[in-house]
């Protein structure tokens, strides 16, 4: 009786040595597969030098044996529970390279470009939706927009079911002010120009309102094709352009900030060059290389990006490879994600609105702050001139903690915030290829860059109602030698007048 129970005892031991042994190799199976896949994540994207991602498969692979080998000893369980805590690691890291990829690809993807109309009444009026309007009269801007507006009235007689009676102005400005003495009922807005309107007509957002959702049509403009230079080989001049509105990057309209951005990889350095919003200048079609007009360089981007950047390059005789288009009311956002920055102010001061305050010399600031510091002009007898300034200072604050070792606590929420904040056309792979190198100059110790800056001035005048900026033709000038400086490897401080 005691050898049946010795024999029963001893088979029940090694079905259930054999049942733990083949869970062990399924759990290695599924680990491998694990491994695969983070592995591919990992190498699709591409951010790490080779020598880690080496050093990650052979530290994967030593790994995967010693859970495989451990089944077949009484080690077992430590395999089992080794298998367990890296698969939850590398669900955790496909995880975070899932999230980088998808952002690249949200990013350096805008796609195209659009107009934006809305159909506006006064805040006064009867009608709240577009259905109350068919015995409205509406008006147009015939001197900007009008293909878009005109497409926008079509939409809203089909919506209608009939036709609504149109007149059209010469301007935005006489439209509005028709809009407010009763001439005209509703009038269809391009809202890539309502920060223009604001200009002129400070209380436009509270004396009126949007009657229907934005009706998109897509934009006649140019696409911004970008250069094959390999960007951590070659030296690059990015235009960064700044909105200062809120809605989709995609949406054409008015441009505050327009900075060149020399990059050079060899010498770590970035040389940024700012042009006053109002400089009047004349604006570029990218495709024909024809004059379009003469106008402020911030109403360039209402012809599209491309306009701006063909502008730009006829000021400074440049060749501009990429763009970054920046949403300047979501960078508020994105400051918050990195966990505030620290900002240079050339003087102490107080935002128009009493707001903030700002002392001469370093500033911590969170996103708020930062953005209100970035759109100050009236607190500065230099105006625009010192805004700029300071939108390069809060730029290169950006720039610096995002580079910074103590980012990656904050990864994923700053690689979040970028979506609809940044948009770019330097390539993915490109992109891919810049992270990898400061990667790898991080690690060892040579990932700091240089930020130095140049601002353009003018002189101020009048061109009809319209406040512009001369630019100083000797200031140009040097600006187009520092650039060259700076793209040859140059200091461009090294140029003076």
């Amino acid at each position: 009786m005691a050898e049946t129970r010795k024999k029963s005892s001893s088979k029940k031991s090694k079905k259930a040595r054999r049942t733990q042994r083949l869970v062990g190799l399924a759990m290695t199976l599924v680990l491998f597969v694990a491994m695969l896949v983070f592995f591919i994540l990992l190498a699709t994207l591409n951010i790490l030098p080779t020598i880690y991602m080496v050093v990650i498969g052979i530290v994967l692979l030593i790994i995967l044996f010693y859970v495989f080998a451990s089944q077949l000893t009484k080690a077992h369980m430590v395999g089992k529970v080794l298998a367990v805590i890296v698969f939850i690691l590398l669900c955790l890291g496909s995880y975070y390279v899932s999230v980088t990829s998808g952002v690249f690809h949200k990013i350096t993807n805008m796609g195209e470009e659009t107009n934006t109309m809305s159909i506006v009444v006064l805040s006064s009026a009867e009608a709240e939706y577009i259905n109350q309007t068919g015995d409205y009269i509406y008006g147009i801007n015939n001197s900007s927009s009008y293909d878009a507006a005109r497409e926008a009235i079509s939409m809203i007689n089909e919506k209608l079911g009939s036709e609504v009676t149109v007149v059209e102005a010469e301007n935005w400005n006489q439209l509005v002010q028709e809009l407010y003495d009763g001439t005209i009922q509703a009038m269809i807005l391009d809202e890539g120009y309502r920060t223009s309107i604001i200009d002129y007509y400070p209380t436009f957002d509270t004396d009126t309102r949007v009657v229907d959702e934005y009706l998109e049509v897509d934009a006649k403009t140019e696409t911004v094709t970008a250069s094959d230079k390999v960007v951590t080989e070659e030296p690059f001049i990015v235009l960064i352009s700044g909105t200062d509105t809120e809605g989709k990057l995609s949406t054409v309209g008015r441009s505050d900030v327009n900075i060149l951005a020399t990059v050079n990889p060899d010498t770590h350095q970035v040389f940024l060059v700012t042009t006053p919003r109002d400089a009047y200048v004349s604006l570029y079609n990218d495709e024909s290389d024809t004059v379009i007009k003469k106008d402020k360089l911030t109403h360039a981007s209402n012809n599209g990006l491309a306009c701006s950047v063909a502008t730009l390059e006829h000021i400074y005789d440049v060749d501009i490879d990429f763009y970054v288009r920046m949403n300047f009311t979501g960078l508020e956002k994105l400051v918050d994600a990195l966990g505030g920055i620290r900002v240079w102010s050339d003087y102490a001061f107080t935002s128009y609105a009493q707001t903030h305050t700002y002392k001469e010399g370093w500033n911590d600031l969170d996103g708020y702050a930062a953005l209100i510091f970035a759109r100050e002009r009236h607190a500065f007898s230099a105006g625009d001139f010192q805004r700029n300034k300071n939108q390069v200072y809060v730029i290169q604050a950006i720039a610096e903690k995002a580079l910074s070792v103590s980012i990656l606590n904050k990864y994923t929420d700053v690689l979040n915030t970028l979506t609809g904040v940044v948009a770019t056309n330097v390539p993915q792979d490109q992109l891919s290829k810049l992270v990898k190198m400061e990667i790898d100059d991080i690690t060892q110790g040579n990932g700091d860059w240089e930020f130095k800056s140049y601002s353009v001035a003018g002189t101020t005048g009048m061109e009809g109602d319209m406040s512009v900026v001369y630019l100083d033709e000797a200031q140009v000038a040097l600006a187009k030698e520092k650039i060259n400086a700076a793209l040859a490897g140059q200091d461009p401080d090294s140029i003076t007048e």
